[in-house]
Parts: structure tokens; sequence; C-alpha cells
């Protein structure tokens, strides 16, 4: 099956109540507040290698590290905010810049694809960036095993 990789935009508390199992992330109600992504096997780590490559950084544990919103004693899923300087990298790439940065992606061990199989991932992540920065809502990531 894979690690689950769903990216929503929500405040804290939808988020935690996404986190939270199935039955929630099947509630009607919830899912009419919150904007949502669904992926498999992107992690933490690939996803911070991103952020290295829109930010032309070189990758770093501690300073593309994500918000760890998860709750405690969870082992098998967790919920984490993307930190407002990748958000504001997401919002502002352009096309280009997206492309290229899904080249590079691409390339890194995380990842075993193509740039162009990135490609609804990463626009699908700048639409959510950009409504949880209009909105004044956050973007998370919640995953599982």
């Amino acid at each position: 099956m894979g690690i689950l990789s769903d990216f929503l935009v929500a405040t804290s508390s939808d988020a935690s109540l996404y986190a939270s199992g199935p039955e929630a992330q099947l509630e009607k109600t919830l899912l009419s507040r919150i904007s949502l992504a669904q992926y498999k096997h992107f992690t933490p780590v690939s996803l911070g290698s991103l952020w290295a490559i829109l930010a032309n950084e070189e990758w770093d544990v501690v300073r593309h590290e994500f918000i760890d919103e998860s709750k405690p004693g969870e082992e098998e899923s967790w919920l984490l905010r993307f930190p407002e300087p990748f958000v504001t990298f997401l919002t502002n790439a352009s096309d280009q810049e997206l492309a290229s940065a899904n080249a590079a992606w691409a390339a890194t061990e995380e990842l075993v694809c193509t740039p162009d199989e990135l490609m609804p991932v990463t626009v699908d992540l700048q639409r959510l960036a950009r409504e949880a920065r209009t909105t004044g809502r956050a973007l998370y990531l919640w995953g599982s095993l």
C-alpha cells in the first residue's frame, strides 16, 4: 500500500480532526471546510528536498524541517504543518520555476519518477499554498503508513 500523503488546507483544529482517523476523513462537514489533495509516497524528507530546491539551498535537516502537530503517542501517522517560508516559495514560484524544480526533485534519491509525474503534485501544492495564504489557514501534510 505504501505511505499515504494527504495535503490539506485547514485550521489547526480541523487538521487535528482530519488526523484523528478514517471516520473523520470521510465526514462531509469536515470535508466541506478543508481543501485536500491525496497522494502516496511523499515524506517530510522528500518535501524538504523540494523546499530546498525552490529556495536554491542545499537540503538541511534542521532548516527544512516541518512543524510537528501530531498527537502524542501516534506512531503510524503524523500531522505536519508546512513552515511559512516553504508556503511562500510554493505560492510565488512561476511555472518555469516549478518545472525546473520538478526536474531537480525527480533526481533526488527520495523519489524515483520523472519530472512529468511530479507536475500534478507541485501544481496542487502551489494551489493549496495560495489558498492557505489567502484564507489565513495553514497547509498540512497528513501521512500514514
